[in-house]
């Protein structure tokens, strides 16, 4: 199985509750590839979902410290991810909108990730996905 596919059947581990078989595979794939930053990200949001908030925001630091080209948003994208799980809503949203700012596209995902489903109701996420023009 490629890495992707692995990446792939870890999140719809993680869909379906089976967290700890998440938390392996990505685990190795983050040990092979040390400077991916989904797999970085991704540790995070399973160390909030495992309750494990220290971890999260050491995980949430460590992508804050990322400084290398051609990031476009993505490390500040999984940040915000971090935020919103944390119940850290307005955080949350100021991280996304930095996101969009470093480069991170805009696109129909936003409205379909579970980790921000703590925003769906919440004002300011609900501007930003309102349609703009």
């Amino acid at each position: 199985m490629t890495d992707s596919e692995q990446y792939s059947l870890a999140g719809a581990l993680d869909l379906a509750g089976q967290r700890e078989e998440a938390g392996k595979i990505i685990e190795t794939l983050a040990a092979k590839h040390p400077d991916a930053i989904s797999y970085k990200g991704f540790l995070g949001v399973l160390a909030v979902r495992r309750g494990d908030r220290a971890q999260a925001i050491k995980i949430s630091d460590e992508l804050l410290k990322i400084d290398r080209p051609y990031l476009f948003g993505g490390h500040t994208y999984w940040r915000a991810c971090i935020a919103a799980l944390l119940g850290e809503k307005e955080r949350a949203v100021a991280l996304l909108r930095e996101s969009f700012s470093q480069g991170r596209d805009y696109d129909v995902y936003l409205h379909r990730d579970i980790n921000f489903e703590s925003l769906w109701d919440y004002p300011p996420f609900k501007e930003i996905l309102r349609p703009k023009g």
